[in-house]
């Protein structure tokens, strides 16, 4: 009787008769004579001298123990797995570890780069200041730093009611000041309105000072006109009237149409006793310190 023998259908590897897929390369074994078997063994035999040896794989036979691959590969998920749980775990702990509040800085202490940083981090952010009511035409703009204030009122009337409010008559000495006005007066309406700035020289002096809380003269105003890049309206200043010799030693701000700009000019103090149609249309500008409100 011809013996039979087990083979592998794919690379002819020999296994016993209970083997159904080759534990080298996983595919489906049957039965062949005992010669046959011989010459695929040869087979595989070249193949391997060739560098190419059959590759194990996981045997599909369910009566079988699975390879050592296998068992290697399920313990690597096993801990794969278990690391992301223990992970998962120790979340919350780290979070709390590297969060956790920095206790305030005691009296006299410098706060260190770390606390200053957690300083900032904790710091809760500012209300915003509602504008205050008021029944005259008087506004708060948007940065808390200036007070448009709409009433006939001499330039000396103007400038002791911003002192008596805390603050002092408008010092345009900046463009950015300038740009920063102009274009608050544009949003809140006011292109109708002349406004007395703080710009004042004495009557014998032909220059032009920033004057502070205590009327001390400061810095030079700028007397360039505005085709110089300057903000004087164009002949101005001319320090005084032509008509009739009136001194002209104060500074109205209004905003000239046909330029399309606001521009400067220098007209006396009661400039309501001069040109009385300017009544209902004069006003002020009041410069208070960073986050000052003045009082209704």
């Amino acid at each position: 009787m011809e013996k039979k023998v087990r083979v592998c259908s794919k690379c002819g590897h020999v296994v016993n008769k209970y083997t159904y897929f080759c534990p080298l390369c996983g595919a489906e074994t049957e039965e062949q004579a005992e010669g046959t078997t011989v010459l695929r063994e040869t087979k595989t035999a070249v193949l391997e001298e060739k560098g190419e040896p059959a590759k194990e794989r996981p045997m599909a036979d369910k009566g079988q123990t699975s390879s050592p691959q296998r068992r290697k590969g399920a313990r690597l998920l096993a801990s794969v797995l278990l690391g992301i749980v223990l992970l998962a775990f120790a979340a919350p702990f780290l979070s709390l570890l590297f969060n956790r509040e920095v206790p305030a800085a005691k009296s006299g202490d410098e706060l260190q780069p770390d606390e200053e940083t957690a300083a900032v981090q904790t710091q809760e952010p500012e209300s915003t200041k509602e504008e205050p009511e008021s029944e005259s035409d008087t506004r708060i703009l948007e940065d808390d730093r200036y007070e448009c204030i709409v009433e006939d009122i001499t330039w000396d009337g103007a400038f002791d009611a911003c002192v008596e409010k805390g603050g002092h008559l408008v010092r345009i000495d900046s463009p950015e000041k300038y740009w920063e006005i102009a274009r608050l007066l544009e949003e809140e309406g006011k292109t109708d309105i002349k406004f007395w700035i703080g710009a004042a020289r004495k009557d014998l002096d032909w220059t032009y000072y920033w004057v502070y809380e205590n009327r001390v003269y400061g810095e030079e105003v700028e007397n360039a006109g505005v085709d110089e890049g300057g903000y004087w309206m164009e002949g101005q200043p001319s320090f005084f009237n032509e008509e009739d010799g009136t001194s002209e030693s104060r500074v109205l701000m209004f905003y000239d149409g046909e330029r399309g700009q606001w521009v400067w000019d220098d007209v006396p103090s009661d400039i309501l006793y001069i040109i009385k149609h300017y009544a209902g249309s004069i006003g002020y500008i009041c410069e208070y310190k960073e986050n000052h409100i003045a009082a209704p």
